[in-house]
């Protein structure tokens, strides 16, 4: 940035954070602009770091939706009556179809809008979701975690690189660091089982 010095702060692991650009945005925010077109830059920074955010939230809510019934098994299969290895199948299926639609969706979406495909994978989240909390019985449940299976397969396809067409090309390795480690951490606390 011209006619700033870069500013560091340690961020309490020891290592340094360069917070030149976060105070750009501060005093954008403040209506001071250090140079000149700041405002676009700055307006460019912020919806740069809402996308990041905004993809590291759905992997988060896509792996709970994935580990969730994994510690909530036996209550499954209690009240829709199947044993636990048949509610168990409500596991394995999402990721036989995801290991199949990543490919599959990766290659029919070719050239489209990344937005609009997260988009529709989004809805297919929101309706596999609904299926899978209204099912009366176990068909009606599998085919709503079909529906999160060819989901889980096509973020993961797609979603989790897109971190890198999001923001500059040197913040590449930080945004894909803040969008992975969301959807690790939350399958650590989806896949418990209760007591």
């Amino acid at each position: 940035m011209a006619g700033f010095a870069n500013l560091y702060v340690c961020n309490g692991l020891g290592q340094l954070r360069d917070v030149t650009l976060d105070m750009s945005v501060e005093l954008f925010s403040k209506g001071v602009s250090p140079i000149p077109g700041a405002a676009e830059r700055n307006a460019l920074v912020q919806r740069q770091q809402f996308s990041v955010v905004s993809v590291a939230l759905t992997a988060t809510v896509l792996c709970a939706a994935e580990f969730m019934p994994v510690g909530l098994l036996r209550y499954i299969s209690d009240g829709l009556r199947v044993s636990e290895g048949t509610a168990g199948v409500m596991v394995t299926v999402p990721g036989i179809l995801a290991a199949i639609a990543a490919p599959v969706l990766t290659v029919a979406v070719g050239r489209h809008d990344r937005r609009l495909v997260l988009w529709a994978l989004g809805a297919l989240l929101a309706a596999s979701s609904l299926f899978a909390m209204l099912a009366p019985n176990f068909p009606v449940l599998i085919l709503g975690r079909v529906l999160f299976g060819i989901r889980l397969g096509g973020f993961w396809a797609i979603g989790a690189g897109v971190g890198g067409r999001l923001v500059a090309e040197k913040y590449v390795a930080k945004a894909t660091s803040i969008i992975l480690p969301e959807s690790r951490s939350t399958c650590l606390l989806a896949g418990g089982r209760a007591p």
